[in-house]
């Protein structure tokens, strides 16, 4: 039974990791821009929208040998970034006026204080980093920026999403 369970699993998540999974093999590895890659919706989770970002960065990374080209290696915060944009401008076609005016607040209120996050963790960063000299540490600190202030906009994004899940619930129930 156990067989069978696990068959059907892969069966299920087959075409996803079929699709996503040639993009990133060693042979075909190139670097890509953040309009290159598949957006949350192409995926069944934001656990598999995520791997697929992570199993790009560590090729990148493996590819780079950590010097100052693994920068671009690390793409989560504008990947996650793309995502806000897209789901904020959907949330905000789906609002009445009234509600547009709540969002606008609301986001640019947001957005001051993600600014004041990211140059506090940029001066952390200054500090702990101070008095390293090589690439290899340039790439250490862009990858502890990334993965400092991602989860910031990845909350906000799904935030916004979840928004728009409610929103359409709304109106499915108004329309039955």
């Amino acid at each position: 039974m156990l067989k069978t369970i696990i068959f059907s699993v892969t069966l299920t998540l087959l075409p996803i990791t079929e699709n996503v999974g040639d993009d990133f093999k060693e042979e075909n590895f190139s670097f890509k821009e953040v309009e290159d890659f598949l957006y949350l919706e192409d995926f069944g989770s934001v656990a598999a929208f995520e791997d697929y970002n992570k199993n790009y960065e560590q090729l990148c990374i493996d590819h780079t040998y950590i010097n100052s080209k693994t920068v671009r290696c690390f793409l989560s915060y504008e990947l996650w970034d793309r995502e806000l944009n897209k789901y904020y401008k959907k949330l905000r076609e789906e609002l009445p006026e009234e509600g547009k005016k709540f969002l606008l607040h609301s986001q640019r209120a947001w957005i001051k204080n993600r600014d004041l996050a990211v140059n506090f963790n940029s001066f952390l960063l200054d500090h702990h980093y101070e008095g390293v000299e090589g690439t290899m540490f340039i790439a250490l600190r862009a990858g502890d920026a990334d993965s400092d202030i991602s989860p910031l906009i990845k909350q906000r994004t799904l935030l916004l999403k979840r928004w728009i899940y409610k929103l359409q619930k709304k109106q499915m129930r108004e329309i039955l």
